[in-house]
């Protein structure tokens, strides 16, 4: 079985505060404030951690306040690696309401990264994912980080014979062609910029042409609908769209989509369709993505109905 391994460059502390209503212009009190590490591939790490499965996350890390996010996530994940940069993690403040369940987010940009620590967190990865491995790519790129940059050290990866997974805003068609990944998961306003629309095609999406033309970038397409669910395509002919799992109450959406693609993998994983460290088709077939895509709708809706 393949290893799975995670990497965040541009990871985040996400601090939710529960109240009962949001007041504009006035003090909002509230008794609860949950503090978690967090980043898209951290995600991915922790939701595989949860189930017995050691997914070890690569990122980047901000050494103004580097200790207190490593003292988070210890609380969460056992294996991670990160180079430290200067300046400080982001963070992420969400106001969960629970009239309605509205969620107003207050986000932080952290540190600047250059080339040179991409290099380096590129190159623990290098040093340690063997043939068959699967390497997660999530999040945006940190300011000073060219996104061509990265996709140039993921094809390296993908060269050595890693799979390539990219749920990341910053990869472009162009970045995509560059890596080569066996997986793509971007959300429904990401596959519209990946097929150019501007702002006036945003308003509906031909899932099926869309798919069409994103297969020319990856064997494998998951295109994220929210509440809506989720679309599946694959080189091998799969098209499926599955409905999302109801809930009686989503406390927050962070990390939703994290914990889709983290059911995604878990469930192929568990399941043997790689039965050994450098198989599996490239293309998914139809039985095992309908598996896959139903573990990951569970996931993530297990994600947003916890109390936070």
């Amino acid at each position: 079985m393949p290893a799975v391994f995670t990497l965040t460059l541009n990871p985040v502390v996400d601090v939710h505060f529960p109240l009962v209503t949001l007041e504009a212009g006035r003090e909002n009190h509230t008794g609860r404030r949950i503090i978690t590490a967090g980043g898209k591939g951290v995600n991915v790490s922790k939701a595989l951690y949860r189930r017995g499965f050691v997914a070890p996350a690569y990122f980047l890390l901000g050494e103004e306040d580097g200790d207190r996010y490593v003292s988070l996530l210890e609380r969460e994940l056992s294996a991670f690696r990160y180079v430290s940069v200067p300046g400080p993690v982001r963070e992420y403040i969400s106001l969960n309401c629970g009239s309605g369940g509205s969620e107003t987010r207050i986000c932080y940009d952290g540190f600047r990264a250059g080339n040179d620590a991409v290099s380096g967190i590129f190159g623990m990865l290098e040093k340690t994912a063997a043939p068959g491995d699967i390497v997660c790519i999530s999040g945006r790129s940190p300011d000073g980080a060219d996104p061509a940059f990265a996709a140039s050290l993921a094809a390296r990866l993908k060269k050595a014979g890693v799979r390539i997974v990219c749920d990341t805003a910053s990869f472009g068609p162009d970045e995509l062609a560059i890596c080569g990944p066996w997986l793509i998961k971007p959300n429904l306003a990401e596959a519209r910029t990946l097929l150019g629309k501007t702002a006036s095609e945003a308003g509906s999406l031909d899932l099926s042409a869309a798919a069409e033309a994103l297969l020319k970038l990856s064997a494998n397409v998951l295109i994220s609908l929210g509440g809506e669910g989720v679309f599946f395509a694959s080189r091998g002919d799969c098209r499926l769209r599955l409905p999302a799992v109801p809930v009686e109450k989503c406390y927050s959406s962070v990390g939703a989509g994290d914990n889709l693609l983290a059911g995604f993998l878990y469930s192929l994983l568990s399941s043997h369709y790689f039965t050994s460290a450098d198989d599996g088709p490239d293309p998914i077939p139809e039985e095992p993505a309908r598996r896959a895509l139903e573990t990951g709708l569970a996931f993530a809706a297990e994600i947003c109905s916890e109390k936070r």
